[in-house]
């Protein structure tokens, strides 16, 4: 199990979600045939408004969550990996005048199909199941 740290206590869980795969518009499945990770979607989440670098997308994951999620660096750069090996993310033609080292990723077709699928999904899945709890106890 990975865990993301959320305000001052650790939440565990795992990091995939088995719910259901992603389908691109031809009907086919982006990158492989499992759904996202929770740390893929929120990266993915983060850099469909625009090319960002590894820390950019740390600190963007921060400010659109109040704080509430944090993402390892170390960690970070391996999602970034296989996010693009998936054909989610891939290298853009940014540069940085005042720092070479910057590698910029940018969202793809693929990636932006993939995370308006597990947007969806999400959106569907929770309201029902949290409505079913109410009052059933």
């Amino acid at each position: 199990m990975r865990s993301l740290r959320i305000l001052t206590q650790r939440i565990e869980y795992p990091m995939e979600f088995h719910m259901t795969n992603t389908t691109a518009a031809d009907g086919g499945t982006p990158g492989g045939d499992r759904a996202l990770k929770r740390i893929e979607f929120l990266i993915l989440a983060v850099v469909q408004t625009g090319p960002l670098h590894g820390y950019g997308i740390v600190q963007e994951i921060s400010r659109r969550t109040d704080g509430r999620v944090e993402v390892r660096p170390g960690s970070l750069y391996r999602v970034l990996d296989r996010l693009m090996h998936r054909g989610f993310l891939e290298l853009a033609d940014s540069h940085h005048p005042s720092d070479d080292r910057r590698t910029d990723y940018q969202i793809t077709k693929a990636g932006e199909v993939a995370v308006q699928a597990e947007a969806q999904l999400l959106a569907g899945v929770a309201g029902p199941i949290l409505a079913s709890g109410r009052g059933s106890a």
